[in-house]
């Protein structure tokens, strides 16, 4: 990244300061990339190695589910063309339907970290529309978009009441989560691909998920941040974690036994 680039960065945190502890994260991010060496970690084939969908909906008893997107969310995309066109895809919605769609429970929240449009936010809200479930969604916008708006912004209206979106960075948003004591049955993270980011907000998350909950990560093979965890926690051992792939990248999951 050039130093021009570096100073747009500080200056949209400047004239944005109610995201800049997000900035000082970034910066020591930077010093301890610059000073350890962690995150230079080469994969190992093992360390990769995948299932199918198919056996990981049949090892944890998964129903496969769909995620169809209904006309009315059809208009949603036409309506938002230019927009979507300039955001990343979506991730794998139907992994996340049939995981969500196990628990029959009137009772289920989940955590989401990255937003970005909305899609998996989407497919959450769907599948949370009857009893006393609700999602919380935490995202900032990107400093070099100018729409603030964008997030979330292909989610309905008539899906927002059971929906909490903290537009603050993760660093914020999940200290303040942590102090209510809320638990989740599943957090879906999708934000800061650092190493760094990875392993404060794994520590985090895993705090804020109930038993038997899980963890999915998206594009783990980014860095080592997701395998070292698991080997942390020994979820290695217990068998308590699978790994996917999606089109090119890789999914994490991991469930708190």
């Amino acid at each position: 990244m050039k130093i021009l680039d570096y100073s747009k960065i500080f200056f949209w945190y400047v004239n944005n300061l109610h995201f800049f502890p997000n900035f000082l994260f970034l910066v020591l991010s930077k010093v301890k990339k610059a000073l350890f060496s962690e995150h230079l970690k080469k994969f190992q084939s093992e360390d990769l190695k995948y299932i199918k969908h198919e056996k990981f909906y049949k090892i944890n008893q998964l129903k496969k589910k769909k995620f169809k997107v209904l006309k009315i969310y059809k208009k949603i995309i036409i309506k938002n063309k230019n927009i979507i066109k300039n955001y990343g895809g979506a991730a794998d919605l139907d992994l996340l339907f049939t995981i969500c769609s196990k628990n029959k429970s009137k009772n289920f929240s989940i955590l989401e970290t990255g937003v970005a449009l909305g899609w998996s936010s989407l497919t959450f809200l769907f599948f949370l529309k009857k009893g006393n479930r609700n999602l919380t969604s935490v995202d900032m916008p990107y400093w070099n978009k100018s729409n603030f708006d964008y997030v979330g912004s292909i989610v309905p209206n008539n899906l927002k009441t059971k929906w909490i979106l903290i537009r603050e960075p993760d660093i914020v948003a999940l200290k303040k989560i942590s102090l209510t004591k809320k638990k989740f049955n599943l957090v879906h993270y999708d934000s800061d691909k650092s190493y760094y980011g990875r392993k404060k907000s794994y520590e985090t998350l895993w705090f804020l998920i109930k038993k038997n909950g899980i963890l999915i990560s998206d594009d783990i093979s980014d860095n080592y941040a997701f395998i070292n965890f698991v080997k942390q926690k020994k979820l290695i051992k217990n068998k308590s974690y699978f790994i996917l792939k999606y089109k090119n990248k890789f999914i994490g999951i991991a469930i708190k036994k």
